[in-house]
């Protein structure tokens, strides 16, 4: 994660050593907040360096939901399953709250 004062360097220097560890054999979800943001583009350009990119699902725009899934499914389902599975949940976990006014009652 990108804390608060690190620098794009900083982060890709830690995820490099989170990954230093994988192999060509190891397949990867990455997740992402913002597409094209800082730690999108330096995870993507890591796991290049590692020749992980081949064996990388990439979530861009995920959400709590999406991750979720992602952590409690990624054993339990091929590649595309996994895939279809987390786009649909990233979609279905957008929604709009409406609140209604009522100025005749104090309570909330």
């Amino acid at each position: 994660s990108l804390k608060d004062g690190m620098s794009a360097d900083q982060f890709a220097e830690n995820f490099r050593e989170l990954v230093s560890g994988f192999t060509s054999d190891d397949e990867v979800i990455l997740l992402a907040d913002i597409l094209s943001g800082s730690p999108f583009t330096n995870a993507l350009s890591v796991l290049d360096e590692k020749g992980l990119l081949a064996n990388t699902l990439v979530i861009a725009g995920m959400n709590m939901p999406c991750a979720i899934s992602a952590v409690l499914m990624k054993d339990n389902m091929d590649r595309d399953a996994l895939k279809e599975t987390l786009l649909s949940e990233g979609r279905a976990g957008l929604c709009e709250f409406v609140t209604e006014s009522n100025d005749d009652d104090d309570d909330l």
